[in-house]
């Protein structure tokens, strides 16, 4: 078997989570319990600070998106938002496709969107991860892409799809 071969059999997953410890923590843990599977993660966040420095102790690949949060801000904010959700779409789209991931699994927040929505482009499984007891927008937004949503409380995103997890 070639390099090349190997390295498309190896599994992938990309992981989308930054901000709040309410979304990175438990985006920490399931990244954990995949790499003791042997599954490489692929982490999409961006460099704020607090969230490269708590996924800094997990090994894996560090993927900084050009990525703002766009609600509460006034007009020329929403503005730039907008213009570096489209440039973060990109990026995912990108390392989604060079990396060969084959799942895609989203905390919420701003980061996920783009991620999610590459995901969906590029056809490759989608897993919503919604910790709060009202949905985000974004987890609210790729709901309808998603095969599996994971929630903590029951009725949030409820569908065939919802598995309540606590």
């Amino acid at each position: 078997m070639t390099r090349r071969q190997i390295e498309h059999v190896k599994k992938r997953v990309a992981v989308a989570a930054a901000g709040t410890g309410g979304h990175v923590f438990p985006a920490m843990a399931v990244a954990e319990v995949l790499q003791q599977q042997g599954i490489e993660v692929i982490w999409f966040g961006v460099n704020d600070g607090k969230t490269r420095d708590w996924v800094a102790t997990l090994d894996v690949v560090w993927i900084a998106l050009f990525a703002r949060p766009m609600m509460g801000m006034r007009l020329l904010g929403q503005c730039l938002g907008l213009v570096a959700l489209g440039v973060a779409f990109l990026q995912a789209l990108y390392v989604l496709w060079h990396h060969r991931i084959q799942w895609v699994v989203v905390f919420g927040g701003y980061v996920s969107a783009p991620v999610g929505l590459a995901a969906w482009i590029l056809r490759r499984p989608l897993v919503l991860h919604e910790q709060n007891a009202v949905a985000g927008r974004a987890n609210a937004m790729l709901a309808p892409m998603a095969q599996k949503i994971f929630t903590a409380f029951p009725d949030v995103l409820a569908s065939d799809r919802t598995v309540l997890v606590g």
